[in-house]
């Protein structure tokens, strides 16, 4: 019989993705001691107006991780992802395995709001990465919702290095031609060479 493997599946918009979230990835990873761990770029984000294309961003994630065995990427045929349409397919993709569903602090505060999520806390685990929210705030959060849901949720909470990195503000250093150092040189170069985020005039 085949032992499961832990999967993690770090959803998001990547837009660009950046060193903050791959070592939030590695901080999950060695919190949970995950098998793998797969990107999953959203194409059409709900809450986030006026992204790259979803092929510029999947091309960056595939950059900033080539190197990386732990990581891999995931293109499911969704314009947005839920729970209720997006879990089957990953249950399925990742039959027999533990799947482990990576989401920063921001997020942990809306799941109340998710859709079936009871469901989808029976059945897979919740690591919350913090970066701008202090773990034992995010524990009380945690703790609070499976008090509203009634139901114990299986989380953790991972502590992310450079935690002062962000999509926005690297999105605006390379508007501004400001050096980065918080992004692979591979995903940087990708952004010059395609003048993504006006970085036409971005320097060497």
């Amino acid at each position: 019989m085949a032992v499961a493997r832990k999967i993690g599946i770090f959803a998001g918009s990547f837009d660009p993705i950046h060193n903050g979230h791959i070592a939030a990835a590695y901080a999950a990873n060695e919190k949970a001691q995950l098998d793998r761990l797969f990107f999953m770029v959203e194409p059409s984000p709900r809450h986030k107006q006026g992204v790259k294309a979803f092929e510029h961003r999947s091309e960056m994630v595939r950059l900033a991780i080539a190197e990386m065995p732990l990581f891999g990427s995931i293109i499911l045929d969704q314009p947005q992802f839920t729970m209720t349409d997006t879990l089957p397919i990953l249950q399925s993709r990742f039959a027999g395995d533990e799947l482990y569903f990576v989401m920063g602090d921001d997020v942990a505060g809306h799941i109340v709001n998710w859709t079936d999520i009871r469901s989808m806390a029976q059945q897979l685990r919740i690591i919350v990465v913090t970066r701008s929210t202090k773990p034992s705030v995010i524990q009380e959060q945690l703790s609070s919702l499976s008090g509203v849901l009634g139901l114990s949720l299986e989380s953790a909470d991972v502590t992310e290095k450079q935690s002062d990195t962000s999509s926005s503000a690297i999105r605006k250093a390379v508007k501004n031609g400001q050096k980065l150092d918080t992004i692979h040189p591979g995903v940087l170069a990708y952004i010059k060479r395609h003048n993504l985020y006006g970085s036409s005039g971005l320097g060497s």
